[in-house]
C-alpha cells in the first residue's frame, strides 16, 4: 500500500472513532513508520502497531476493512511482541487526529527494531541504512549501543546482526 492510502485509512478510522465518541492511541513501527513518519519510501504491506487498547483497535480495524474494502491485515496489531518499555518511553506523537493519536518511536528506537528484525529479502537493510545516515552513525559499536539500550538484555544476538549492520552502514554512505 502507498503511504497516501495508509494515511487515508487512518483518517477513516478517526472519523469512525469520532462518530462513536471514542479515542484510540497507537504506536506505528515497521514499514508504515518508514513510509509515513520517515518518508524514506512510499510503499509497505500494512501498518504494524502497538496499543494498550487492543479490543478497540480490533473493532475499528474490522469496521475500516468493511467500509473501505481492504483486507483485515491492513493494520497489524501484533507489534507488542517487539515493543519494549524504553521504546515506549522514548516515543512521541507523530500525528494527532481528533480521536486517534499516532505515536512513533524515536529514530534510534526504530533503528533498534530494524536491526533486531534484520530479515533477509525485506526492506530492513535499506530502512536501517536510512536511519543510520539520519542519525549520523558511523560504526557498528554505535548501533550496538542503541540496540543494547532498546532491547531486552536476553537479546544478545548482535553477532548475528553485525554483518547486517556493516552492510547497512556501507549502504548508508555509498
Amino acid at each position: 500500500m502507498r503511504s497516501s492510502k495508509l494515511f487515508s485509512l487512518l483518517q477513516t478510522m478517526n472519523v469512525m472513532l469520532e462518530g462513536s465518541k471514542e479515542s484510540l492511541t497507537i504506536l506505528i513501527i515497521g514499514g508504515a513508520n518508514m513510509c509515513l513518519v520517515q518518508k524514506s519510501r512510499d510503499i509497505t504491506h500494512d501498518i504494524d502497531t502497538y496499543t494498550e487498547q487492543e479490543n478497540m483497535l480490533q473493532k475499528y480495524r474490522s469496521m475500516v476493512s468493511k467500509a473501505r474494502g481492504v483486507d483485515m491485515d491492513w493494520i497489524n496489531p501484533s507489534a507488542d511482541l517487539v515493543i519494549t518499555p524504553k521504546i515506549l518511553k522514548d516515543s512521541h506523537v507523530w500525528h494527532k487526529f481528533s480521536n486517534l493519536t499516532v505515536y512513533t518511536p524515536s529514530d534510534a528506537g526504530m533503528l533498534a527494531l530494524k536491526v533486531t528484525a534484520a530479515r533477509p529479502d525485506s526492506y530492513d537493510l535499506s530502512d536501517a541504512a536510512f536511519l543510520i545516515k539520519k542519525l549520523g552513525i558511523k560504526t557498528t559499536d554505535e548501533i550496538k549501543t542503541i540496540v543494547d539500550y532498546y532491547t531486552p538484555k536476553w537479546w544478545d544476538n548482535f553477532g548475528y546482526t553485525e554483518k547486517f549492520c556493516k552492510e547497512a552502514i556501507e549502504k548508508a554512505y555509498k
